[in-house]
């Protein structure tokens, strides 16, 4: 009986290309559906990845001389690309709102309220069981310096905003204010006047 040793190696090498393509269909396989699971997973969770904060509240509380909130006013304010609010345009919007039905106001308080929370701390942020830092998210600002918002996730991110406490400032310092005024021009003038009258008489005694 003769060997045939071409016949056997075409067969071998057949079934080892039927076994590689075998093996790379199942890898095809397998690496499709790691990569639909890996998708559908990256959907699920895109919601707790943080984003940059473009907007925020303004809340405007405005306390009368009795230390009573009397009104509350908000605005929706669009923040620069660095999620940063600049002092010249803070500054601007002070002066803008510490007019309120004819009365003024002087700002007293500056608060930044920015949640920051991270996607591993949500569970713990939920749970009310879990005791938190009181006021975590709030931060006293100084009206001279930028004020910058951390990103924050999606579903937050309507809740970031800055807080403006106006005090109404007294009518009787208003009129003493008014009345220090008037009388420094009062006296600035009579100053003036004195030493043009001195220099009239000099010159009438050189013209003499």
């Amino acid at each position: 009986m003769e060997y045939d040793s071409a016949t056997d190696n075409d067969s071998a090498t057949d079934n080892d290309s039927a076994t590689d393509n075998d093996y790379e269909n199942e890898d095809e396989h397998l690496d499709t559906h790691w990569l639909d699971t890996f998708k559908a997973e990256e959907c699920n969770y895109a919601a707790f990845y943080p984003e940059p904060v473009t907007s925020i509240t303004l809340y405007l509380l405005y306390i009368d001389t009795a230390k009573e909130i009397i009104d509350i006013d908000t605005h929706i304010l669009l923040l620069d690309e660095n999620s940063t609010l600049k002092h010249d345009v803070l500054i601007t919007l002070i002066k803008q709102y510490q007019c309120r039905s004819s009365i003024l106001y002087k700002l007293n308080s500056l608060l930044r309220y920015n949640v920051d929370l991270l996607p591993t701390e949500i569970a713990d942020f939920v749970d009310a069981s879990v005791p938190g830092p009181v006021n975590q998210f709030l931060t006293v600002e100084k009206y001279l310096t930028d004020i910058h918002f951390t990103a924050s996730i999606p579903m937050f991110q309507a809740l970031n905003a800055l807080y403006f406490l106006y005090i109404e400032v007294p009518h009787n310092t208003l009129h003493s204010s008014a009345h220090t005024k008037r009388i420094k021009l009062s006296t600035k003038h009579h100053k003036t006047m004195r030493n043009n009258q001195k220099k009239n008489l000099k010159i009438r005694k050189e013209i003499k």
